[in-house]
């Protein structure tokens, strides 16, 4: 029988990380807005910052680690669509556990 754990909280590295790629295309975007710079290079800045947060999210979703046996815990099935508002749990065959590293999905 499965066994559903709680494991320790994960640092905010992933998080301070992913925010401050948001305030850089943010800040390009108003850069543009107060004439500091053209639509071409804010709307550049803009996207190349999107696609990095996407990038971190995958990142950050592929580097959790079992607590007991240390295995990679790969993500779910579909997590980026199916966890609207829910815990989701990372699953150790090896452990036979589901751990909650208190990682919930994006809200619509």
């Amino acid at each position: 029988m499965t066994v559903r754990r709680q494991a320790q909280q994960r640092p905010y590295g992933f998080l301070i990380t992913k925010a401050g790629v948001v305030l850089v295309g943010l800040g390009s975007l108003l850069a543009f807005v107060v004439g500091l710079t053209s639509l071409a290079a804010a709307l550049a800045v803009f996207g190349v910052a999107v696609a990095a947060a996407m990038v971190l999210s995958a990142a950050m979703m592929r580097s959790f680690n079992c607590p007991d046996c240390s295995a990679l815990l790969r993500p779910p099935q579909g997590w980026w669509y199916r966890f609207s508002g829910r815990e989701i749990l990372f699953r150790c065959d090896r452990c036979d556990i589901d751990w909650d590293f208190g990682v919930k999905g994006q809200e619509d």
